[in-house]
């Protein structure tokens, strides 16, 4: 049975790219399963560069179960690579906490991935010359026919090589334009839509806006989105506040590769852990503060707009 691992933090494309790997690799021993939520995971691997997503492991004293990614990972860490991100270097790093727990001994562990290359010795410049003449067919038992110089042909030169036409110049396709990211704001205020949107619209989003939960849900039902802004106060017309809401979405294999982000007035280091638990990518606070929004929307892979007025990071 495969074990279960969690991911915490990362873009949709590292997410993407190792949920991939794990789900290509179930045939292996010991083999990993993607899940939504951290309590159901035995390992987590976890983004080193993203705050909320370290804080949520120590606080839940999970480092010992944990492969961090990134650039500087927790004191206490277990394991840890830099960027950027080896699939198969982070399912060794599982491979050995497998072991070290107890849970697989170390023959049952694929033994695949490791190749071990023998080289051939090296020989001598004589012993190589020995081998060749050894290898070379007998001389001839007879005398070749005598060659007169009459029977040489009167120009030894090849003729001169035509000149070649020169290539055409090579055509330079125009790289297509990446269709735009499509976000959806869920905020039972409409003034918090409306500024929210205003501030999207300059990253080139596609940007749809819903009231409460149950729209979000069905909106969710009939389109893919790649960023979900939520607020946790969802009002009385919501059957789901923000934190399960979100919560829902991690745990849905149609929705889980959507970055949720929360956008919140509450915003203490409490607010964020219980974000964080319930699944999602990033935090904003309100009001909202342009430099963690540039911080998070170049996480996703997003580039600066030259008339956003913001600086390149």
């Amino acid at each position: 049975m495969p074990f279960k691992v969690a991911f915490l933090g990362f873009t949709d494309f590292e997410r993407h790219a190792l949920t991939s790997y794990f789900r290509l690799a179930l045939n292996r021993t010991p083999s990993y399963e993607q899940v939504a939520t951290l309590t159901d995971a035995d390992f987590l691997v976890a983004d080193a560069d993203h705050g909320p997503s370290v804080q949520l492991v120590v606080a839940t004293e999970r480092l010992p179960e944990t492969v961090f990614v990134g650039a500087q990972a927790p004191a206490g860490h277990r394991a840890w690579m830099m960027r950027p991100i080896d699939a198969l270097q982070v399912m060794r790093e599982l491979d050995a906490m497998v072991v070290a727990a107890g849970l697989t001994p170390p023959s049952v562990v694929d033994s695949s991935r490791h190749t071990t290359v023998i080289q051939p010795p090296r020989r001598t410049r004589v012993e190589m010359a020995g081998e060749m003449l050894a290898a070379a067919p007998p001389a001839a038992t007879t005398a070749p026919a005598e060659l007169t110089f009459s029977a040489l042909p009167l120009h030894m030169s090849p003729p001169a090589p035509l000149p070649r036409p020169a290539p055409p110049p090579p055509v330079l396709a125009r790289p297509a334009e990446p269709p735009p990211l499509r976000a959806l704001i869920v905020d039972d205020s409409e003034v918090a839509r409306r500024y929210l949107q205003t501030r999207l619209a300059r990253w080139r989003l596609d940007i749809h806006e819903v009231a409460n939960s149950q729209e979000a849900v069905d909106t969710l039902s009939q389109r893919a989105y790649d960023l979900v802004f939520l607020d946790i106060e969802l009002g009385d017309e919501s059957e789901l506040d923000g934190l399960a809401l979100c919560q829902r979405i991690k745990q849905s294999p149609e929705w889980m590769h959507a970055a949720v982000i929360m956008v919140s007035v509450h915003h203490s280091e409490l607010d964020r852990v219980r974000g964080a638990l319930a699944g999602c990518d990033g935090y904003l606070r309100k009001p909202l503060d342009e430099v963690e929004l540039q911080r998070l929307m170049l996480r996703q892979g997003l580039k600066v707009p030259k008339d956003a007025g913001l600086t390149q990071a």
